[in-house]
């Protein structure tokens, strides 16, 4: 079933006393990096051996599928031939928008163990609805057929999470983070999900910069002490928010 991920600590504080990420965000983090990395690249799987007879509808998702896009690859080959003839089909049923579906390849009639079939196809399915996967079996003759059958289903678009190298941080220019060009790279966590082409899709930077507060001189304008605001340190630069005077 869907997972709801914990809400962010944000009562906790980010940075620890030596000037690192605290033990609560680092922790929060990490375990939001373990959840995409095991984000459904595979959601189920099953690999049968020396099978001899019609398999009726097995899950394959474990009924705890989201509703999306999913890949659906199977591959099955005759392991022993009969003595005389044999047929072999495999069928894939799912459920989209309530609607039960379902996809059959052509029946394998070539009884011999060289004979086999494989196929992928992408389907719309119904959350925590099943995906199943199913064969109708024939033999003829005194040794009967036996038949090997591989099965997968995974999203319809392969993704990892990682953490970037400081090399590489150049590849999140396009990301809308304005205080990134100011922190140096050794200063700069970015976790990232890229799609099976290595295109990033997703991303979470966080910073480690310096901020000094109560530094500059008081000086009067129009009878007004001004006291210069916080300042991030980045770079050998300092930049402050904006102050208004009365």
């Amino acid at each position: 079933m869907a997972r709801i991920p914990p809400p962010m600590p944000l009562r906790a504080s980010v940075v620890a006393s030596d000037g690192l990420l605290s033990d609560t965000w680092r922790r929060f983090l990490a375990d939001r990096f373990q959840e995409l990395s095991d984000s459904p690249l595979r959601v189920g799987s099953v690999s049968l051996t020396a099978q001899a007879a019609s398999i009726s509808a097995t899950d394959v998702s474990d009924g705890e599928n989201d509703t999306g896009l999913y890949r659906v690859s199977y591959y099955a080959r005759i392991s022993r031939a009969a003595t005389t003839s044999s047929n072999l089909t495999v069928t894939i049923a799912w459920t989209d928008g309530g609607v039960a579906c379902s996809q059959s390849g052509v029946a394998m009639t070539g009884n011999t163990t060289a004979t086999q079939q494989n196929g992928t196809l992408f389907i719309q399915a119904d959350g925590l609805a099943a995906v199943n996967y199913s064969t109708t079996y024939a033999s003829v003759g005194a040794t009967s057929m036996q038949y090997g059958l591989s099965r997968y289903l995974g999203a319809a678009q392969d993704m990892r999470a990682r953490i970037l190298k400081p090399e590489e941080m150049k590849r999140l220019a396009a990301v809308k983070a304005p205080m990134m060009p100011l922190v140096e790279p050794h200063n700069v966590a970015a976790c990232v999900v890229e799609d099976d082409a290595g295109e990033i899709i997703a991303s979470l930077l966080v910073l480690r910069l310096s901020c000094v507060e109560g530094c500059g001189l008081l000086r009067h304008t129009r009878n007004t002490p001004e006291c210069f605001g916080p300042c991030f340190v980045l770079r050998g630069q300092s930049r402050r928010p904006e102050m208004s005077t009365g």
